[in-house]
């Protein structure tokens, strides 16, 4: 797979696998959208959300790159969402990890620095970051195989795929409301919920309303 993709690009995170790799009775949706998961999502959310995404990414970690992701940032899909990182193998302190802050921390720096997301102000320096809370204060995603961490990226502040002595490889999955300014207006009809390999009718109840198929 990592033979497939234009390393040139300079990017800092490269999609191996997209949505349309999984099939629905595979192993991967099936986690993706078990009980388990749905469940953590749902009750920080308040509601069953909608998945968009799931890919595998592959992170170089080989180059700084200007007004980037590797740079603090808040994501703007939603006002509030759920970003999942599930660790295919162990990720340490030189594999470039996620980066956050938690909400709390999260809004004393935006409240400071009058945070907007805009072109301009998305990104956030290491050293304004340090300038409102301490070293300690930053928390990395790091762990052993089968680790996965749920993270509101739309409240906390987070970097990642810093360069680093080695790469990381990590499956990325994404949940957001019905509200979200990713939707159309209409939001069924949206071109990110429109899975169009997936076999919809094998899907249960719960793996409907994930998608939009069933309210």
């Amino acid at each position: 797979l990592k033979k497939k993709i234009n390393i040139n690009d300079k990017q800092p995170i490269y999609n191996l696998m997209r949505d349309e790799d999984f099939e629905v009775d595979s192993d991967v949706f099936k986690f993706v959208t078990s009980k388990k998961i749905v469940q953590v999502v749902s009750e920080y959310l308040g509601f069953i959300p909608l998945l968009t995404t799931i890919s595998v990414w592959f992170c170089p970690n080989n180059e700084t790159l200007d007004k980037s992701s590797q740079f603090f940032h808040l994501d703007h899909e939603d006002i509030k969402q759920v970003k999942c990182f599930y660790f295919i193998d162990d990720i340490d302190l030189d594999m470039g990890p996620t980066l956050f802050l938690d909400q709390k921390k999260s809004q004393k720096i935006i409240n400071n620095i009058n945070y907007k997301i805009t072109k301009e102000k998305k990104r956030i320096s290491d050293k304004d970051i340090k300038n409102h809370v301490e070293e300690n204060d930053i928390e990395y995603c790091t762990g052993k195989k089968n680790t996965i961490y749920f993270l509101d990226t739309s409240k906390c502040l987070h970097a990642g795929s810093r360069k680093s002595k080695k790469s990381r490889v990590v499956l990325f999955f994404q949940f957001i409301s019905p509200f979200s300014n990713h939707l159309d207006w209409v939001w069924q009809r949206s071109g990110i919920l429109r899975k169009d390999s997936w076999k919809l009718k094998n899907l249960d109840d719960i793996q409907k309303k994930l998608i939009g198929l069933k309210i």
